[in-house]
């Protein structure tokens, strides 16, 4: 069985091969570091729930890599290499299939957070959401990345903080004029979930000290116009959702 290693843009302290296996093409994820057990069993079980509950992820194979049957190993389905943060980033692409597909993901997300609280379970949040998380194969996005669980108790807050993040990922590498309308493509997908995009907000804005909070957003823009920021984020979510107060009045 030969593996061939893939090199990831981000920095990694796991190894990554793909290999065929009965004319299917799979990847072994080979966790290193501290914690690998824990890590390693905490993605299998977080794929196999998410994937239960209907959301696109690589389907894990019951395989062992001789070699590395010592180690701590996952062995997925191999999805290609396409992220979402680089579909994003290409010129060539529409603005509005980036955001149709982004408000998609949206919705996507929003049923997933819905049944986290449902649940009362964590695992349903992602901890990195992130747009190099996301792989694009066939049409359809898969989210990767599971290794290390979110910290905290309260899951509309983590839902709130996963959304956040995600969102600032995507106007970043679609670029800051378009938030106006990756915003709104959230606030129409969470229209039933008003507590999530309420505290996107109220985490940011209600900060003490914002005089000086914003003053640094401010030198950080000024530093790096292209930046993204959680007040940009915040402040693009509050004012859809004061447009579609105004609407609804």
């Amino acid at each position: 069985m030969e593996l061939e290693p893939i090199k990831t843009f981000r920095r990694t302290t796991n190894k990554v091969s793909r290999f065929q296996h009965e004319g299917r093409e799979l990847l072994v994820k080979h966790y290193t570091g501290t914690d690998k057990e824990a890590r390693r069993d905490r993605e299998e079980r977080t794929l196999d729930l998410w994937r239960e509950c209907g959301f696109h992820v690589p389907v894990v194979r019951k395989l062992q890599i001789p070699h590395l049957v010592d180690e701590p190993q996952l062995v997925l389905d191999y999805l290609g290499s396409l992220t979402l943060q680089e579909w994003l980033k290409n010129p060539a692409v529409p603005h509005d299939d980036k955001v149709e597909s982004i408000a998609a993901i949206f919705a996507e997300n929003n049923r997933r957070h819905r049944l986290a609280i449902e649940r009362a379970e964590p695992l349903l949040i992602h901890a990195d959401a992130n747009t190099s998380n996301i792989l694009c194969h066939e049409g359809r996005c898969y989210f990767i990345d599971f290794e290390n669980g979110p910290e905290g108790t309260s899951l509309t807050k983590l839902a709130a903080i996963e959304t956040a993040k995600f969102t600032r990922w995507v106007a970043r590498d679609c670029g800051i004029e378009l938030l106006p309308s990756i915003a709104g493509a959230m606030a129409k997908a969470y229209r039933g979930n008003q507590e999530i995009l309420q505290l996107i907000v109220e985490r940011t804005t209600s900060r003490s000290f914002q005089w000086y909070h914003r003053w640094r957003d401010r030198d950080r823009k000024r530093r790096n116009p292209a930046e993204v920021t959680k007040y940009d984020v915040a402040d693009a979510v509050a004012t859809e959702l004061k447009r579609r107060r105004t609407i609804n009045a």
